[in-house]
């Protein structure tokens, strides 16, 4: 299973099509928030029927999506988040906190703007970067056989 991972892509419609130009065939989209109407718009431009999953960034105002939500695949339960609640400019305990209490192997947020791939305390914590500054980025995750792969990509 390849999950197209974006985040922070702050209305950025131009890159969001190269993103899916450049990634090839995907089987999810996971947007770790800022801004929730970019989802609607991949909605339209993204290959029909794929699942996108979302979360309320800093900068949803007037949104019903949630703070954070888990999905599972292939037994690797992934807790999804902003990162903003759990303040993760700061440090990463806040999040590391919510991915256990959720009973999640893995953490997927956005707000710094920075790739991130390390594991603390057992949690595997990603982070795409933001797709519109600085270093413009995305990721894909690779599920397969209960195991997970991340590669970084460059806009």
């Amino acid at each position: 299973m390849r999950i197209l991972l974006l985040s922070d892509t702050h209305n950025d419609t131009n890159r969001i099509d190269t993103i899916l130009e450049q990634c090839g065939k995907i089987d999810q989209v996971i947007h770790c928030g800022d801004v929730e109407r970019d989802c609607e718009y991949m909605s339209y431009v993204a290959p029909p029927l794929l699942p996108i999953c979302s979360v309320s960034g800093n900068n949803e105002w007037y949104t019903e999506k949630p703070y954070f939500t888990t999905l599972t695949f292939e037994g690797i339960r992934f807790y999804i988040t902003h990162g903003h609640q759990e303040r993760v400019k700061r440090d990463f305990s806040g999040l590391v906190y919510q991915a256990k209490k959720n009973d999640c192997q893995v953490a997927l947020f956005g707000h710094t703007h920075k790739r991130t791939d390390e594991t603390t305390n057992g949690i595997r914590i990603i982070n795409p970067g933001s797709v519109c500054y600085p270093g413009c980025s995305y990721a894909i995750l690779t599920v397969e056989n209960g195991n997970l792969s991340v590669e970084f990509f460059d806009i």
